[in-house]
């Protein structure tokens, strides 16, 4: 992996949280559906296998 790779991915570490996940939470509403709980699945396994491989 890259310095600009890294940078990249530490950014998006950083920023993903505070542009998605934080506003997701003024919606409770979208956490009783099936379908967050299969996204944040594959949102770890996604991360997991990124930081792991580093691709």
């Amino acid at each position: 992996m890259t310095d600009q790779n890294t940078g990249q991915l530490a950014d998006f570490i950083d920023e993903d949280p505070k542009s998605f996940w934080l506003p997701a939470l003024d919606h409770p509403e979208w956490w009783t559906r099936d379908i967050r709980i299969d996204l944040g699945l594959l949102t770890l396994a996604s991360a997991t296998a990124t930081l792991r491989d580093g691709n």
